[in-house]
């Protein structure tokens, strides 16, 4: 079953190694990452979401199984 993970605080100390986890973790097909600037990290799995207060309604279209706030 494809499963999606939300993290939002990737880019902080733990954040970071939870999102290396995730993306490493054959329980999750998809992995997003909410920033406000772009990742510098290239994964097959990964989706990064750059958000912006202006685009602060996109978060209402993502979908995730799973929701990690760091």
């Amino acid at each position: 079953m494809a499963r999606t993970a939300l993290i939002a605080g990737s880019t902080g100390l733990i954040g970071n190694q939870l999102l290396a986890l995730l993306l490493e973790s054959s329980d999750y097909d998809k992995v997003i990452a909410l920033s406000r600037k772009p990742l510098n990290l290239n994964h097959p799995k990964l989706e990064n979401v750059i958000l912006t207060v202006d685009r602060l309604d996109h978060l209402a279209t993502l979908k995730a199984d799973d929701i990690f706030v760091v």
